[in-house]
């Protein structure tokens, strides 16, 4: 394996792309919530105050995904052995499995920054870019939730199929 093909592009092509992305039940469930609480601040008319309030805790479930996510492929790794590698690597599911701890924590950084740089420019645009910019963090925020959870039955399963291959 070159280390082009180990760059994140090549291995996100390798995944399934923005369609298989797209198409996720995390992905969706993220739009449709935020969509729902978007047009629910625009019914209840929510001031620009309780969006700064929600910032900063978007930022702390955020970066603690990235560090749960880090403890996850570490057991990942951890649990690996060289013919348990080779099985998974001849099925082509191993890199897969590793990339999407990789994808799970540049979306965490994602929504990190976005709703860093969301918390500041709200206090300075007008109320329909405020709330847009709170759907865009707020997506981001649970698509970063939701990654990290699909990521928890991921490496849970993992876990299971690395104790069959034990017994056998």
């Amino acid at each position: 394996m070159t280390y082009e093909k180990t760059k994140f592009t090549n291995l996100f092509r390798e995944f399934g792309g923005t369609k298989k992305v797209i198409s996720s039940i995390d992905f969706i469930s993220s739009l449709v919530l935020s969509c729902i609480l978007c047009i629910t601040i625009l019914i209840f008319n929510i001031e620009r105050g309780v969006f700064i309030a929600f910032y900063p805790m978007f930022v702390e479930i955020s970066a603690t995904m990235i560090g749960i996510t880090i403890a996850a492929v570490a057991i990942v790794v951890s649990m690996s052995n060289p013919e348990f590698i080779k099985i998974l690597k001849k099925a082509k599911v191993y890199e897969n499995i590793l990339f999407m701890f990789w994808y799970s924590a540049i979306i965490s950084g994602i929504s990190v920054i976005t709703n860093i740089i969301s918390s500041i420019l709200t206090m300075k645009v007008n109320s329909w870019l405020a709330i847009t910019l709170f759907t865009i963090g707020t997506f981001f925020m649970l698509y970063s939730m939701f990654t990290v959870l699909l990521l928890v039955g991921t490496t849970m399963r993992y876990g299971i199929y690395r104790a069959e291959f034990m017994e056998k």
